[in-house]
């Protein structure tokens, strides 16, 4: 009886044509992980979870049974070599991963690849700080036999992101062509036309954040039937949910946050009179306006400056990292802070002043609490902020105009404390506190906000010709807000009596900026850049264009800070 060659091409029309839709977005999203039994369950578990499925082994079986899979035998590689390796026939994996949504490539893999290296005992991969920086060689130098399948699969998502990885895709071959892969003697090599027997998978293959069963026990070898085909995996009991907090990934190859080279990190240069704190009420927004800043300053304009932003800490690199890409790449905001988070980021520049370059540093302090910890009966117990604030010579304070929860309220009592303890050292100026302060109106990309600016006749153009409060306006659209805002109104006020008026600047700041069509036509009745995904969540509908964010930072960072 001849034997004819499996057609890979035929073989996936098929499954697409007969499938079920979970088992075929599980067979794209297993393009972008290594294949065996633990890997696979994870995947199907955690994309389940994303779409807000419940458990069902029944797509892993249809893949199984798609005839696109075929076993590999494999020493040295992934570190888990007691359990069953599987590869994609002929190039099914190129042709799923060219026809996969990069976001979801990255995600799948980012994911995968933490749980996998949290189960060895290791840190998670550097993917997101390669995709942040193409540069980056953390990521290359953690390659090694038990990384090297993941590093392969790695090689390929970086490829189909463009040009801008070639080196690194470079890179990562010849580390992974330094560790050989040896292939075991036991029995023939598989054909295209073999397909896979899987063993029945553990019931919990890694050890994931809740609940911790006992570790599996090793899984039997394969038994390659080529008459019949395989049974799929033995699964007798959903396994217990697993809570996936989704890492985000990156694509864009200028988000580049550098980490000082001096020991210790957070010594970077700093001084009192150049340091900027950011305070906001609860869903002010500041989560976002920090990864707006970050975007805004390795994507600024040539009159902006050529900016470079140093994480003074490993976390608060891998925070900005994460808050960045959830903008640029997963276009989702960031989740609001619910626990204490303080970092600092230290801000440097070249800006053009005229004819001459001007050097502008500045440290963002970025303790982001929680806006709930702004409440008065917090007051004065949370350290990490009384600290923040202590510290800092400059403020950036923003209000969201669609908030009407009492923020001027919040913001009272730590301001209050704040000027005590100018008063009692004696640093008051005048009766006042002696900060420089940007007093920022966010969301001015939301419809509600923008039609109404423009209903009042506030609406300018930047250079680029977004729709802008001119900066000569900016006060005066503040003060017409707080017409009709009472929370407007109570924090121009707050602001005007601690701080002196001549030391206060006003924005008109949106985090995600207005959308524009493919062909860059922006339509003033239609541009809002938010939408809602299918689980009512709000994203993104374009790139993010962060509008006015890094100019007040400037205008502080040039600031004389004498307190």
């Amino acid at each position: 009886m001849t034997e004819h060659p499996v057609d890979e091409d035929e073989l996936l029309d098929d499954f697409d044509a007969t499938a079920t839709p979970r088992a075929r977005r599980l067979l794209r999203s297993l393009a972008a992980v290594p294949l065996n039994l633990s890997t696979m369950w994870l995947t199907h578990m955690v994309t389940s979870q994303w779409h807000r499925e419940p458990y069902d082994p029944a797509p892993l079986a249809e893949v199984f049974f798609s005839g696109l899979l075929r076993p590999r035998t494999v020493q040295g590689g992934g570190g888990r070599d007691s359990e069953p390796v599987y590869e994609f026939v002929g190039d099914t994996r190129q042709t799923l991963l060219e026809g996969m949504d990069r976001v979801e490539a990255v995600r799948t893999f980012q994911t995968v690849s933490a749980y996998v290296s949290t189960t060895m005992g290791r840190a998670a991969l550097a993917f997101p700080a390669l995709l942040a920086s193409p540069r980056d060689v953390r990521f290359v130098g953690q390659i090694d036999p038990e990384t090297r399948p993941f590093a392969e699969i790695a090689a390929r998502i970086l490829r189909g992101l463009g040009p801008a990885y070639g080196e690194a895709v470079r890179r990562i071959e010849a580390a992974v062509d330094g560790f050989a892969e040896g292939v075991g003697t036991s029995g023939a090599a598989p054909t295209p036309d073999t397909p896979p027997t899987p063993a029945a998978p553990p019931t919990v293959p890694f050890a994931l954040p809740e609940p911790a069963p006992a570790p599996p026990g090793p899984a039997p070898t394969p038994r390659v039937v080529a008459a019949q085909p395989p049974s799929p995996p033995l699964v007798t009991a959903a396994p217990p949910t697993v809570t996936v907090k989704d890492p985000v990934p990156s694509e864009e190859p200028r988000h580049q946050v550098a980490m000082p080279s001096e020991e210790p990190r957070h010594r970077a240069a700093r001084q009192p009179g150049r340091t900027i704190a950011v305070l906001g009420a609860a869903n002010s927004g500041k989560t976002t306006f920090l990864a707006a800043a970050s975007l805004a300053a390795t994507t600024a304009r040539p009159r902006l400056g050529r900016w470079n932003v140093v994480a003074e800490s490993e976390q608060a690199e891998n925070f900005l990292v994460q808050q960045t890409n959830a903008l640029t790449v997963v276009r989702r905001f960031p989740e609001a802070t619910m626990g204490p988070t303080a970092f600092s980021y230290v801000f440097r520049a070249e800006v053009t002043n005229g004819r001459r370059a001007e050097r502008v540093d500045f440290a963002l302090d970025f303790c982001d609490v929680g806006g709930g910890e702004y409440r008065r009966e917090n007051y004065g117990r949370n350290h990490a902020l009384d600290e923040h604030l202590g510290r800092a010579g400059h403020l950036v304070i923003l209000l969201d105009p669609l908030n009407h929860g009492g923020q001027a309220e919040l913001l009272i009592p730590h301001l209050q404390r704040l000027a005590q303890e100018f008063h009692e050292s004696g640093r008051m100026l005048k009766g006042r506190l002696p900060h420089h302060v940007a007093f920022c109106v966010t969301k001015f990309d939301d419809p509600a906000v923008f039609q109404d600016a423009r209903r009042g006749n506030w609406v300018g153009q930047t250079s680029q010709g977004d729709p802008c409060v001119p900066a000569a306006d900016a006060e005066d659209y503040v003060a017409w807000l707080s017409r009709s805002s009472a929370d407007v109104a109570e924090a121009r006020a707050l602001v005007l009596e601690c701080f002196l008026a001549r030391r206060v600047s006003w924005y008109a700041v949106s985090a995600i900026g207005f959308h524009r069509t493919r062909d860059g036509v922006l339509n003033p009745d239609d541009c809002s850049n938010q939408t809602y995904d299918e689980n009512g969540r709000r994203v993104l509908r374009g790139p993010a264009r962060p509008l006015n964010v890094l100019e007040p930072l400037i205008a502080l960072g040039r600031a004389s800070g004498d307190i």
